[in-house]
């Protein structure tokens, strides 16, 4: 059985060495990503020179002249400056177009389409229009509470996020300070506002972790309202004596309700093809020819995740994939092959934390089973030769995320686990618990608030040891330790939709 003992040890040798190209590739793209921002920021002086500059070039070779704009192809308008607004046209080819207003972050500018008015990013602009934009005296602060189209502001200290606009509220979370929210209203006493940040995610905050924020034009919640009547119910002064019960307000039950409650739920579907090399090994201190072996083959295949976000403070998510392992067997003998599938579960539930309005990290726990199931022997064997197994572990590990505002998405995402693995048809011996570890980073595009597209490369290892002979059914009972390895490597190309307020 020459054909099927290779060197499996080199194969996580050079899957490490993939992972961590790959890890270098995410971390220069948060680089590049930091020092094109840092460059749109009020860094304006720098870029205003270098208009003045470019400016007599411009005039003769700008096939867009002043006051107009040039937007690039394949450009989604949004309905505001953020990422969290909905797409109202997508301009499939290069656009010439009148503009207004720019976000207070200098991220996103109106533009005037004619037949609609909506928001792009800076960066979707040629060169020559993003130092025209710099160099504009554009009004920032108009979006912050004018109808449509708020901005953002950014939280000066870290604040929780509540359902209501009462101190004593439920808090859902704590919104770390450098984030950037959008503000909808204020209560009269201007002591709350109610936000929502780039993940749509709405709830109330103390007015002051906004100071210095423009917030003079934004609406005020009526009076009438019931979050607003139980906040005013709730004050430290007791009713004047004599005041009859049922002239004393009570704090309305409807105002805690979560905002997202009435949002409903955030479910994002992950379909994908794959193609992956999976690896099976068995090795044992046994006296016959079953004593080790090794199996590697190709197998394409396919899986679909489901992430459900906004169940309180949580997040869930559960996946299924499988493989389809090719046959394989000795060398120029067609006939005798053996094949087999190999499937992989998981259900996580995680806590979301986001740091800003990119980058988010998801720690989660969670449930995986896999399963390695091989044909037990070559068609032309007459004993068993070959190992199946089944694996059920409980995991721990984290999910990092992090989006651009032109809709580019990195991904990396590690999980170990731990549990028990089954063999059959045969026992090994007395099973000690089974460990392992799954990888995966890539990048993605959202091409609107609907529909992306992604890019993976994945990885899992799973570790089984065994000890003592086998008291029924052993396989040999010469072997007294063993070990089963199960290795799969490959990449994942496939299509995300998001559906929000389910």
């Amino acid at each position: 059985m020459q054909w099927l003992m290779n060197d499996f040890s080199a194969i996580p040798r050079f899957t490490l060495t993939a992972f961590v190209s790959t890890v270098v590739v995410f971390s220069f793209a948060l680089d590049a990503d930091a020092a094109a921002s840092s460059k749109r920021n009020p860094a304006a002086s720098r870029l205003r020179a270098e208009g003045r500059k470019a400016r007599a070039v411009e005039s003769m070779t700008d096939a867009c002249p002043a006051p107009r704009i040039r937007i690039e192809g394949k450009t989604p308008v949004r309905r505001g400056p953020g990422l969290n607004y909905p797409v109202v046209q997508f301009l499939e080819t290069d656009r010439c177009t009148k503009y207004g207003r720019i976000s207070v972050n200098r991220d996103w500018v109106l533009v005037d389409l004619g037949e609609l008015v909506g928001w792009v990013p800076t960066g979707r602009l040629e060169r020559a229009s993003r130092l025209r934009i710099q160099e504009a005296d554009l009004e920032t602060t108009s979006p912050v509470g004018s109808g449509d189209f708020r901005g953002f502001v950014t939280l000066v200290t870290a604040t929780p996020l509540r359902t209501a606009p009462r101190a004593t509220s439920e808090e859902r979370r704590l919104i770390p300070t450098g984030t950037r929210v959008v503000p909808l209203q204020m209560t009269p006493d201007d002591r709350f506002v109610e936000i929502r940040d780039d993940r749509g995610e709405r709830g109330w905050i103390d007015r002051a972790a906004l100071e210095g924020s423009p917030l003079e034009n934004l609406p005020r919640t009526s009076p009438d309202d019931p979050a607003v009547v139980g906040a005013t119910a709730e004050t430290d002064q007791p009713a004047a004596p004599g005041t009859p019960a049922s002239a004393v307000v009570e704090p309305s039950k409807t105002a805690t309700a979560s905002a997202d409650e009435t949002r409903g739920l955030a479910v994002e579907i992950r379909a994908f093809g794959l193609a992956a090399r999976p690896s099976h090994r068995f090795d044992s201190d046994g006296a016959d020819a079953t004593r080790r072996y090794q199996l590697s083959s190709f197998a394409p295949g396919a899986g679909l995740e489901v992430g459900i976000g906004r169940v309180g403070p949580i997040a869930l998510r559960a996946g299924y994939s499988l493989m389809f392992v090719l046959p394989t067997g000795p060398d120029g003998d067609a006939d005798n092959k053996a094949r087999g599938i190999e499937q992989e579960a998981f259900l996580r539930v995680g806590l979301p934390i986001d740091f800003g309005s990119h980058l988010s990290l998801v720690p989660s726990v969670g449930y995986i089973f896999a399963e390695f199931n091989f044909e037990p022997a070559l068609p032309n064997a007459t004993t068993v030769q070959f190992l199946s197994t089944d694996t059920h572990a409980a995991s721990l590990g984290a999910l990092l995320n992090y989006e651009t505002d032109t809709g580019l998405q990195l991904r990396a995402e590690i999980h170990g686990f731990m549990g028990i693995t089954i063999e059959s048809p045969y026992n090994l011996g007395r099973a000690g618990p089974g460990l392992g570890v799954t990888m995966s980073a890539g990048a993605g595009y959202r091409f609107d608030a609907l529909v992306g597209v992604f890019f993976e490369y994945a990885l899992t290892y799973r570790y089984a040891h065994y000890v003592g002979a086998a008291e029924v059914d052993p396989l040999d009972p010469t072997i007294s330790t063993a070990t089963l390895a199960d290795f799969t490597q490959g990449v994942h190309l496939g299509v995300s939709m998001v559906f929000d307020g389910i």
